[in-house]
């Protein structure tokens, strides 16, 4: 059997996600992409509307390294996952909307809010031929013929969707915890561990609280080391004393000179 094109998602199958989603399922798909492995699929969570939630409106849970986040994607640069139980649905719904093209041109107008700004209009010539008993689509050049206009529209640059996608990192969590006189700090990635409870000198997190310039944190930091440092501080003077009755009796046997 012959294996899905990546061909992105077409309105037909953006339809099929949106109404899945509202019937309480999470349907699979393929995200295209030379920043992530190949064959990575996700879980679409979400269809939004892209005149409100821009081209990458459909929100898709991946997991790349080990790390599981949520993305905007646009439909080009998904496809559906298969012909199985998974893919099924929306292959079917793009073969449905794929049998009721004719030969005719099909045309796409985009109308903006502004009268002065450009109307695209995009002519699409959709031959259906059939061999073998079954129908393949074959797509001619599209025509594109835009009005004068003083602005321009900028495209989405790759750069740029992958610049924005970078910010959206797993969030990370430091924690700096006393016990008794001691500190060890924790450090946790999305949910994975990268530390846990490495020591922690009493010193640097006093100077860690400092740089924070927030009196509550300093005045809870200084409260557990002040209370340390006052204990070793008698022992000390403790251990001294011992150490000087211990040094008395050894010069008490000594000969005399």
């Amino acid at each position: 059997m012959a294996s899905q094109r990546d061909t992105g998602l077409d309105d037909a199958q953006v339809a099929h996600l949106r109404q899945a989603i509202a019937d309480g399922r999470r349907p699979r798909v393929r995200v295209m992409g030379s920043q992530f492995p190949v064959a990575t699929t996700g879980t679409v969570v979400r269809v939004g509307d892209p005149v409100r939630d821009g081209a990458d409106f459909v929100m898709v849970r991946i997991k790349v390294g080990g790390v599981s986040d949520e993305l905007g994607f646009s439909p080009s640069e998904l496809s559906v996952v298969g012909r199985g139980r998974a893919g099924a649905p929306l292959a079917e719904a793009g073969a449905r909307a794929s049998t009721q093209q004719t030969s005719a041109p099909r045309v796409r107008t985009s109308r903006t809010s502004q009268p002065d700004q450009a109307v695209v209009v995009e002519a699409v010539a959709l031959p259906a031929k059939r061999r073998g008993g079954k129908g393949t689509a074959r797509r001619s050049a599209a025509a594109t013929t835009t009005t004068p206009a003083s602005p321009t529209v900028p495209t989405r640059s790759k750069a740029a969707t992958a610049g924005r996608r970078a910010a959206a990192a797993p969030a990370v969590t430091i924690t700096i915890a006393s016990a008794g006189s001691s500190w060890s700090v924790s450090a946790s990635r999305g949910a994975r561990a990268v530390v846990k409870k490495a020591p922690a000198a009493p010193g640097v997190v006093t100077a860690i609280a400092a740089l924070l310039n927030l009196q509550e944190v300093e005045d809870a930091v200084a409260a557990v080391n002040g209370a340390a440092l006052g204990e070793a501080e008698a022992r000390a003077d403790k251990l001294r004393a011992e150490l000087a009755e211990i040094e008395a009796v050894l010069v008490s046997h000594q000969p005399p000179q």
